[in-house]
């Protein structure tokens, strides 16, 4: 009994150590896996913690920070735009010698460094598109230019143990660096020359960006990682007056509801579930009620870091009575799973988690003595899990496999 019971424990341990592999590539590492290209171009660290939206002069800005700190390094964005403004004018005739496309502006900044790093990509419309205003034909142009402003900073000082060993000695010690992060701010516009209107308006530019700041939320402030936040900045044209709404967690654009803010602070909850196993060669319904802890701290579409869940789960088996009616055998299952985002058989999921269980009530004699089993929960698209597992009852020396897929969870 004890043997099948460290059996089933490695099992688990085994699943648990490639769940945690496995979430390396879902964008958790510092470095996730990206070209050099991406690198300079992109953000290269995991988390937008700030997501802000500004309307003004005519385009929509978006600004992806860290931390609220960094609304000082931006406190000049209308300087940086004219240094733009003035270093992409050798590409002029290149924007503009297809006025129906629209294309991307990249522009790179890295603190400590006296160059800038430019890409320009152009997108041709789908088809020749006209516009005939009174007899006067002109090109057509609906989809909007973006320019992309990314800012390659330094954090704050932190020091670290470092450990070095040569041939002929070993030296060791405490180091201090100032970590490297990225802050981006993009601007949409009808065309990007328009970027003129928003240097023209700098005074509002700046004051929008103080407003930010100051109305940023006190948790997000404290700890960004955990409590990310977005705000959303319109001028009033009357007054030139600026309205705010700030949602508790991050959003995907400016007309998203508050429920669909993905928050990575830390919850516990309640879980309920409902679905249907195949035990042996008996298909039995199942229900599920559990504890759960959790926190959410994956970037891409509000996936889970980590997951941990205590929940009974009975199933239900109808058998008859002598007198030939039925009746229900209900066997309940105490279990534990832990886990977070992950990827199984190339298949990437929200979340993948890893479990064992113990039979604690046993009715009609399904099951023998005494009863465990290991099992992985996988989240799929649609809102269901499946649920493959490995039974061991008889006093854990008969070992079958089992099937569960749940609707809800």
């Amino acid at each position: 009994m004890k043997r099948s019971v460290l059996y089933a424990a490695l099992i688990i341990i085994s699943l648990q150590g490639k769940l945690y592999a496995q979430s390396n590539d879902q964008g958790w590492t510092w470095f996730p896996h990206t070209t050099q290209t991406d690198l300079v171009f992109g953000m290269t660290h995991n988390y937008i913690n700030i997501r802000d939206f500004v309307n003004i002069g005519g385009c929509q800005m978006i600004l992806e920070l860290d931390n609220v700190a960094d609304f000082d390094r931006l406190k000049h964005l209308d300087s940086i735009l004219l240094l733009l403004r003035k270093d992409i004018e050798f590409y002029k005739d290149s924007l503009e010698a297809n006025k129906g496309a629209n294309g991307l502006i990249e522009y790179v900044l890295t603190e400590g460094y006296d160059f800038k790093q430019m890409r320009f990509t152009r997108h041709k419309p789908q088809g020749d598109m006209y516009v005939n205003k009174q007899g006067e034909i002109s090109i057509l142009k609906i989809e909007q230019d973006t320019v992309k402003i990314v800012l390659h900073v330094k954090g704050k000082e932190v020091e670290t143990y470092w450990r070095e060993k040569g041939k002929l000695k070993k030296s060791e010690g405490k180091r201090k660096f100032a970590p490297q992060y990225d802050i981006q701010v993009m601007l949409c516009l009808n065309n990007y020359s328009n970027i003129d209107k928003v240097i023209a308006d700098s005074s509002l530019l700046r004051r929008a960006i103080d407003t930010l700041q100051i109305t940023a939320n006190k948790r997000t402030i404290k700890d960004p990682v955990k409590f990310p936040s977005s705000s959303v900045c319109w001028v009033n044209k009357a007054n030139r007056s600026l309205d705010i709404a700030t949602y508790k967690g991050i959003i995907k654009n400016q007309y998203a509801w508050p429920r669909n803010a993905a928050n990575r602070a830390d919850k516990i909850t309640v879980v309920p579930n409902i679905g249907a196993g195949i035990i042996r060669n008996t298909l039995a319904p199942t229900a599920e009620l559990g504890l759960c802890y959790y926190n959410r701290r994956g970037y891409q579409d509000n996936e889970y870091n980590t997951y941990i869940n205590l929940f009974a789960a009975p199933y239900f088996f109808f058998d008859r009575s002598s007198s030939g009616g039925y009746f229900v055998s209900d066997n309940w299952f105490v279990n534990i799973e832990m886990g977070g985002a992950g990827e199984i058989l190339g298949i990437k999921t929200k979340l993948l988690t890893g479990g064992i269980g113990y039979l604690a009530i046993e009715k009609g004699g399904y099951f023998k003595g005494t009863t465990m089993k290991a099992f992985l929960n996988i989240r799929m698209p649609k809102c269901f899990t499946i649920s493959p597992e490995v039974v061991f009852t008889g006093n854990l020396k008969q070992v079958f496999p089992g099937l569960t897929v749940k609707l809800f969870q």
